[in-house]
C-alpha cells in the first residue's frame, strides 16, 4: 500500500471512529441531546455536536469537576433539579472546574443543577462556578439565563465581567439558592455612563426570585450581590436570610452594594440599579450586623418596597457612602471622570499624601489602615492614617497635616517599630470636591439625576432609616429623595425569560 493510501485509510478510520466516542458520551439528536453522565467530558462532547437552540439533558448523579466546560453555543444545559432531592450534583474540586460562557454569547441557559465547592481545595469558597468574562468590557451576552439552580460554599458562585450596556437586551437569574455566596456582576465602564437612565426598562440584568442564605459561609462574604464599573441591575423579589449560628454569621452583610469610583484604576462607579420587593431577615441572634440592607457607593434609581427585619450597625437599612470622601477606602486615581467630575485621588476638598517604597497593605492589615498612627523616625511628625492606594504607587493619605512634615527616605514607624519608607511627601493637595466622580445623585454623563426611596420598612412596619457617611456629599433632596419616583413604573415582572419558552422536555419549576 502506498503512503498515500495509508495515510487516506488513517483519515477516513478517523473520521469514522469520531462519532462513535461522542456518542458514546452524547444520545439524541437536535434538538434534544442527552449526556451519559455529569461530567464535564460528556457535557462537552454533547455541547460539540449540539446546534444552536438545542436543549442538553444531563442525568441525575453526582461528579467531580475540575476542568473547564467551555459553553461556546447558544444551548440550554439542563440539569435533573435540585429541589427533586436526587438531582445533578457537581462538586467542583478545582478552581479551573467551572463553566466558561464564551464571548458573546447569547440565548443560552443554565438550570436545574447544584453546584458544590469542595471544601478541602477551597476552604474559604473563592471558586466561581459559573464565569462570563470580557476583558475588553466590550463582549455582549444577552437574552440568557441561570435559574432553579443550588449554590453552596461559594463567595461568588456566579461572576459576570463587562457582558452588556443599557442598548442590549437583558438577561434574567431568577430561583436560584444560593448558600453562603452569591453574585459578582462588573459592568462595561464609561459606555453606560454616556447613556440614559432608563429605568424601568429591559435594559438591565434582572435578578429576581432568589434566595440568599448565610447557612454554609466559608468566609466573610460582605455582600450578596456585588456590582462596579457601570454596571445596570435590578434586584427584585429576593430573600435574604440571616440563618447561620456558625463562624461566618455575624459577618455577614447587605443583599446588594453598588461600589463607587475608585476601586482600583479607571473603574467606574455602577451607573443606576432598581432594588424593590425584597426582604432582609434576620432568623439568628444576636445583633446588630456588620452593615446594612442596601448599601449604594455610586449611581442613581430607585430603592423601594422593601423589608428589613433586622437592626444595621451603621443605623440605617440604606446606606450612602464614597469610598474617595471617607475614611477608607482605596484611593486610586481615575483617568475616566469627565470634566464635570475630577480625577484626582481624592473626593475630599483637601488631602495629605505620602508616597511609601511598598504596598502598605502588606504592612497595615488592621482595618486597610484606618486611625493608625505612625511617626517619622527622623522628622519627628506625628499623623494618622485615613486611607490607602496602590495604584499608580503606593501612598499613605491623612486625615490632617503632620504636626512636622515628613522627610523623604525616612521610616514611618508604630509604637516605635520600623513599618515602611517614604520616597516622596506632598504638602496639602486639592481634591475634587462636590460632586464626587459617580457618586449616588449622579446619572447620564455624571449630571445631578437624585436616588429616589420609599416604602422601605422596618420589622414594625416603621420607614426604614437611611445612614449617609457625610452629610456634606450627600444631602436630602439634592443627592437623594424620600419619595416615589415621579413617571417610574418597574417592568414587568415575573421576566419574560422566565415565562414558558420552547418546552425544555423536563421539567425544572
Amino acid at each position: 500500500m502506498s503512503k498515500i493510501l495509508k495515510k487516506i485509510t488513517m483519515f477516513v478510520i478517523s473520521i469514522l471512529l469520531l462519532p462513535v466516542s461522542i456518542y458514546a458520551a452524547c444520545s439524541g439528536s437536535s434538538p434534544l441531546l442527552t449526556t451519559a453522565s455529569c461530567s464535564v467530558a460528556d457535557i462537552q462532547a454533547c455541547i460539540t455536536v449540539a446546534s444552536a437552540g438545542d436543549i442538553i439533558n444531563v442525568p441525575a448523579g453526582s461528579c467531580d469537576w475540575a476542568t473547564t466546560l467551555n459553553l461556546n453555543k447558544s444551548v440550554k444545559l439542563v440539569g435533573a433539579d435540585p429541589k427533586k432531592g436526587t438531582g445533578t450534583n457537581i462538586r467542583q474540586t478545582a478552581a479551573n472546574g467551572f463553566i466558561n460562557i464564551a464571548d458573546g454569547l447569547d440565548d443560552w441557559r443554565i438550570t436545574g443543577f447544584t453546584f458544590l465547592t469542595d471544601t478541602s481545595a477551597d476552604p474559604r469558597g473563592n471558586f466561581n462556578v459559573i464565569v462570563a468574562t470580557a476583558g475588553s468590557f466590550s463582549s455582549v451576552r444577552t437574552n440568557w439565563r441561570i435559574d432553579n439552580n443550588k449554590f453552596t460554599g461559594y463567595h461568588f458562585a456566579i461572576y459576570l465581567m463587562g457582558i452588556f450596556s443599557s442598548t442590549d437586551v437583558s438577561s434574567v437569574i431568577d430561583n436560584n439558592t444560593f448558600y453562603g455566596g452569591g453574585i459578582q456582576f462588573i459592568g462595561p465602564g464609561d459606555v453606560a455612563w454616556s447613556e440614559a437612565t432608563s429605568l424601568g426598562s429591559k435594559h438591565f440584568l434582572f435578578i429576581e426570585n432568589n434566595a440568599f442564605h448565610s447557612l454554609g459561609a466559608l468566609q466573610t462574604v460582605q455582600h450578596f450581590i456585588a456590582s462596579n464599573n457601570a454596571a445596570r441591575v435590578v434586584v427584585r423579589y429576593n430573600q435574604v436570610y440571616i440563618d447561620d449560628t456558625g463562624t461566618y454569621k455575624s459577618s455577614l452583610g447587605d443583599l446588594f452594594d453598588a461600589h463607587g469610583n475608585g476601586h482600583g484604576s479607571n473603574i467606574r462607579g455602577v451607573r443606576t440599579y432598581e432594588i424593590y420587593k425584597n426582604e432582609y431577615i434576620i432568623t439568628q441572634s444576636p445583633v446588630p450586623y456588620l452593615s446594612e440592607g442596601v448599601y449604594l457607593r455610586g449611581g442613581t434609581g430607585v430603592v423601594w418596597g422593601n423589608k428589613f427585619y433586622s437592626v444595621m450597625s451603621r443605623g440605617g437599612a440604606i446606606a450612602l457612602y464614597d469610598t474617595r470622601a471617607a475614611e477608607t477606602g482605596d484611593t486610586s486615581t481615575s483617568a475616566v471622570c469627565p470634566a464635570a467630575c475630577s480625577s484626582t485621588a481624592r473626593c475630599t476638598a483637601v488631602y495629605y499624601k505620602v508616597e511609601v517604597a511598598s504596598d502598605p497593605f502588606t504592612i497595615f492589615t488592621t482595618n486597610n489602615g484606618n486611625g493608625t498612627i505612625v511617626t517619622g523616625a527622623s522628622s519627628g511628625a506625628v499623623a494618622t492614617i485615613n486611607s490607602m492606594a496602590r495604584s499608580g504607587g503606593n501612598f499613605l493619605y491623612f486625615i490632617s497635616p503632620p504636626s512636622v512634615p515628613f522627610q523623604n527616605g525616612e521610616w514611618l514607624t508604630v509604637g516605635g517599630v520600623q513599618k515602611i519608607k517614604t520616597i516622596s511627601v506632598s504638602s496639602l493637595v486639592n481634591g475634587e470636591g462636590y460632586p464626587c466622580c459617580d457618586q449616588v445623585g449622579r446619572g447620564m454623563n455624571n449630571n445631578s439625576e437624585p436616588a429616589y426611596f420609599w416604602d422601605n420598612v422596618d420589622e414594625k412596619g416603621a420607614t426604614a432609616t437611611v445612614y449617609t457617611s457625610d452629610p456634606a456629599y450627600f444631602v436630602k433632596d439634592r443627592d437623594y429623595i424620600i419619595a416615589q419616583k415621579p413617571g417610574y413604573t418597574p417592568y414587568e415582572h415575573p421576566h419574560p425569560l422566565t415565562k414558558p419558552q420552547t418546552p425544555l422536555l423536563r421539567k425544572t419549576n
